[in-house]
């Protein structure tokens, strides 16, 4: 697992083809968003997958969003998502969806 600096990588920026799946909870005051990313090669950091969170005020647009990124390998991936969920971490429904995933995998 590596942190990425916030921001090191304008989603915007991310090919399409390599988002497996996206998510942004039901239009509420704060508004979170989470991007799983397939295989990974930028700079330094080569990883099997990347995920992307977000969240910010829903009077803000999705410019205004400060994401944390993060790279996995699958074995990280499958034990942080399981945590995520169990303690009841923001963006629970993205992690449902991320560990869906990677046990169809």
């Amino acid at each position: 697992m590596r942190e990425l600096l916030n921001n090191e990588i304008d989603p915007k920026e991310i090919p399409l083809s390599d988002i497996i799946l996206s998510y942004t909870n039901d239009e509420a005051y704060d508004v979170e968003r989470g991007f799983l990313i397939g295989t990974w090669s930028y700079n330094d950091v080569k990883a099997s997958y990347v995920i992307i969170e977000g969240e910010h005020c829903s009077c803000y647009g999705f410019d205004d969003v400060e994401w944390n990124m993060t790279a996995y390998v699958p074995s990280e991936l499958v034990k942080v998502s399981k945590g995520r969920i169990g303690e009841g971490y923001f963006n629970l429904e993205f992690w449902k969806m991320v560990l869906k995933y990677l046990e169809e995998d």
